[in-house]
């Protein structure tokens, strides 16, 4: 062989030599999945379980690896915990709980709404003080959550925003709030949890228990970082019969989490899994994409902004592009692909989107034409008993919108709207028809006894004065 064949083979031989090794390198030293990915949730029967449980199977597809859930009591700080150990590589944590070194936040889930929940006084003895405000919290038994847990830690903090602190509160051992259906001590809990969560429609559906309002609750978020003002709608709990009225209040989030070396290929996996591919209307409370976005009370995972702004640095690829002129035309054909594939990706979203949006407008469509026809049956009933009837079938349809309509876009329609005034009046007009109806009955039944006093005291008058007699 040639001198300068065999140049070239050697050449050749080493660098092939050193990609290999490279490659090797760059394999070895990544971070890679486990066979089974694990997950920190709470407690059976929690919000966190629930929610874990819903989401699994699309975060499986997309990490093409099984999720085990571990159960945590009490979740918040031993999930941390875990997450820091490498026990497991992802939980489900309270905003609060993500203020510690070592963990990172991937995406909010849902509101996690603080409710405070009192016990009423007439299932009480006759000398029961009521609670219907913070401060009367004093002195008495309340259930704040399991020792570590988010829910703990954010009792704790309304507590303070009121200058209060658990040792001016009646002693009482750590406990979830379902106690108090099997322990009558316990004068009220303070729940934070998504709003669909089934423990706490459960024991608000006892009758037993009502809602404490917050009234200072933009006050308290402009104090406290990682809060949001709530509003509980009416008759969203117990089959629509609590709240009684809109009740004001904060909401912190849940959080899906990983370890802060978690790698980037990891977040965009999650966040494709949460934005992506689980189906609009599924699971009603989870944060799209747009609110996910917009939320800023957590430490995030770098690659997270990268996901939500892809085109950020995009001028410093610009400039990389003009040194590289060799190659410039070859990266611009390269991007304008991504880019269009891009583009129809999102075209589609934007059709699905509409789609579903045309969908919960007929919804609402159907639902006016609803309260319209009970308000036309309506009209020429006197009856206060039956207008009673058509109150709560006008709540039941308010309460069902409400609960199924998610979409901000369909929210802030000016037909969503013209829907909820229109619940708004209809239950606004039974109720003073009813109760116009209630007086006149009461009016015309006090008027018919006047009336027979008065003819029973004629007849009294005149069998008692004698009779003359004839001449």
């Amino acid at each position: 062989m040639p001198r300068w064949k065999l140049r070239v083979s050697r050449r050749w031989t080493a660098f092939a030599v050193l990609v290999g090794a490279l490659m090797f390198a760059w394999i070895a030293m990544r971070p890679t999945l486990p066979t089974r990915v694990r997950m920190a949730t709470g407690a059976p029967g929690s919000q966190y379980a629930a929610i874990a449980l819903g989401i699994r199977p699309y975060l499986e597809r997309r990490l093409g690896r099984p999720i085990d859930l571990v159960e945590v009591a009490g979740a918040g700080d031993a999930s941390a915990a875990m997450l820091r150990a490498g026990e497991v590589e992802l939980a489900i944590l309270q905003a609060r709980g993500m203020d510690v070194e070592g963990v990172r936040a991937v995406a909010p889930l849902y509101a996690d709404v603080v409710h405070v929940v009192a016990r009423k006084p007439k299932n009480s003895p006759s000398d029961y003080r009521p609670i219907t405000s913070i401060q009367d919290l004093v002195g008495r038994k309340v259930a704040l959550g399991p020792e570590g847990s988010g829910m703990r830690r954010t009792a704790r903090r309304l507590l303070e925003h009121y200058q209060l602190h658990e040792g001016m509160l009646a002693p009482l051992a750590p406990c979830y709030f379902t106690e108090m259906r099997n322990d009558p001590s316990i004068d009220a809990s303070i729940v934070t949890t998504g709003i669909l969560d089934d423990d706490l429609d459960e024991l608000l559906g006892t009758g037993e228990f009502t809602l404490v309002p917050i009234p200072d609750a933009e006050g308290m978020c402009l104090r406290t970082s990682g809060l949001a003002v709530f509003q509980i709608p009416y008759g969203l709990y117990a089959e629509g019969t609590v709240p009684t009225e809109r009740t004001p209040t904060v909401s912190t989030a849940a959080f899906l989490a990983v370890a802060e070396n978690a790698p980037a290929a990891w977040i965009k996996a999650l966040l494709d899994a949460l934005f992506v591919d689980v189906p609009p209307g599924q699971f009603p409370t989870l944060y799209d994409q747009a609110r996910a976005r917009e939320w800023r009370g957590a430490a995030y995972h770098p690659a997270v902004r990268d996901y939500h702004e892809p085109y950020r640095g995009l001028d410093v690829l610009a400039n990389s592009m003009e040194s590289l002129a060799a190659i410039k035309e070859l990266l611009v054909a390269v991007g304008a692909g991504v880019y269009l594939l891009w583009q129809w990706r999102r075209r589609r979203e934007v059709r699905e989107r509409e789609r579903d949006t045309q969908i919960q407008k007929n919804a609402i469509d159907a639902w006016l034409e609803e309260t319209m026809r009970i308000e036309e049956k309506t009209l020429k009933i006197s009856d206060p008993d039956e207008l009673s009837v058509y109150l709560p079938m006008v709540s039941e349809i308010k309460l069902r919108a409400l609960r199924e309509l998610t979409g901000e876009h369909v929210r802030g329609d000016q037909l969503f709207s013209i829907f909820l005034q229109q619940c708004d009046n209809v239950i606004s007009k039974l109720q003073r028809k009813r109760e116009f109806y209630y007086r006149l009955a009461t009016a015309q039944a006090k008027s018919n006894a006047t009336l027979e006093l008065a003819a029973l005291a004629v007849r009294e008058s005149a069998a008692a004065t004698p009779v003359p007699p004839g001449p």
